[in-house]
């Protein structure tokens, strides 16, 4: 993330902003930018997302460092969260998460999506309000 550079990793076009995503090895991937943040890329300009102090691009410490000072999360956490976000609002889509996170398996993706609370609270509301003498009887 700290490397992303503008003119070779941005494809800017009137109707979408595309990211060329550097992997582990040689996989490469291309993800949409979303609007607010194509806007925001167009406005700040210059090579780099994250410029270096005198020259070249701020290494990923750096960066790291200050993603969780902005938002109270180390960045690998923010990946998991949006793993998470992605794969509830996608209608838990995992072949799609999988490939907007780069993973090869899809075993590797489920291990980033946590626990949709809301899920878990209707889950056991509808549980309340089941018949108990239907559950007895194997009966949904």
């Amino acid at each position: 993330m700290a490397q992303i550079n503008i003119a070779t990793d941005i494809e800017d076009n009137p109707e979408e902003m595309r990211l060329l995503v550097h992997g582990k090895g040689i996989k490469e991937r291309v993800l949409p930018v979303p609007g607010e943040l194509a806007r925001a890329i167009r406005r700040r300009g210059g090579d780099w997302i994250f410029p270096g102090r005198f020259d070249g691009h701020a290494c990923a410490d750096y960066v790291g460092t200050r993603i969780k000072e902005a938002t109270s999360f180390p960045s690998h956490s923010l990946r998991r969260r949006f793993a998470t976000f992605a794969y509830y609002r996608t209608g838990c889509d995992i072949l799609l998460v999988s490939q907007l996170l780069g993973h090869s398996s899809v075993s590797t993706t489920m291990r980033y999506i946590g626990i949709n609370t809301d899920l878990m609270r209707d889950a056991v509301e509808a549980m309340t309000r089941a018949d108990v003498s239907d559950a007895d009887r194997g009966r949904p």
